[in-house]
């Protein structure tokens, strides 16, 4: 189960005047929402992990396209960067990263959560592999 301590320590590492997802919560709602906002989301956090369900509006993100520089070309989808804007589940998954952190390993190709590397580290990873494995024409699953 989750505890009130867990929930504030995550909402004050949140970082302020950042875009809000599509549930429009701002970061500064949270910051600043109290003891009560606390306590109500750590009840609703718990009845997630209770129930093993999540909430359709915690389910939905927004991609939004980032340029990578003032000097790049934007008509050139490559100078781009995506970034996705996500509702409070956020700060749900950045409390669950905080308990289970401690307690396991991850694999070396799990970019999400680690400091230093995203999802799109292991994407390039993945389609290198599957470059390299169309080129060589070779695969390791049964029945290729």
């Amino acid at each position: 189960m989750v505890s009130t301590g867990e929930v504030a320590r995550a909402i004050e590492a949140l970082a302020p005047d950042k875009a809000h997802g599509p549930d429009e919560t701002e970061t500064e709602y949270l910051l600043f929402g109290g003891p009560s906002l606390i306590l109500h989301l750590t009840a609703i956090f718990n009845a997630i992990l209770a129930t093993a369900h999540t909430p359709g509006p915690f389910l939905h993100g927004q991609a939004i396209p980032i340029p990578k520089g003032h000097d790049k070309d934007l008509c050139n989808l490559s100078n781009y960067r995506g970034i996705s804007l996500v509702s409070t589940i956020k700060l749900f998954e950045r409390v669950l990263i905080n308990i289970i952190a401690p307690e396991i390993s991850l694999n070396p190709l799990q970019g999400g959560i680690r400091a230093g590397f995203s999802c799109l580290h292991t994407a390039y990873i993945l389609q290198e592999t599957i470059q390299r494995v169309q080129k060589e024409n070779t695969c390791c699953l049964p029945r290729c």
